[in-house]
């Protein structure tokens, strides 16, 4: 894109965009398993939205608040991905995951 800032950023939210859409798809399809798994997916839906809108609308405020979003879903999903190891190997160790079906 050279120097053609707002094309780039036009590009980029588009981009985002394709992956609020399937993000939210994947947090619709993990109603039925753990919270915290459906807390993965939405927050990563929030930060791809938020993203999108930064991107696309032109606000920092956006950008700046999809990236905090997405520090909170780093955590959630650290959580969730030791949750899985630590029963997948039968630690004496377990988090609890919250069941919904």
């Amino acid at each position: 894109y050279g120097g053609d800032t707002p094309a780039f950023h036009t590009a980029i939210g588009y981009f985002l965009l394709g992956w609020t859409i399937f993000t939210a798809w994947m947090f619709l399809a993990s109603l039925r398993t753990t919270l915290a798994l459906m807390g993965v997916f939405l927050f990563l839906a929030l930060t791809f939205l938020a993203l999108t809108i930064g991107f696309l609308g032109g606000g920092t405020l956006w950008i700046q608040i999809g990236g905090w979003l997405g520090i909170i879903t780093a955590l959630i999903a650290w959580y969730t991905a030791l949750a899985g190891v630590l029963a997948s190997s039968k630690s004496v160790f377990a988090l609890p995951t919250f069941p919904r079906s």
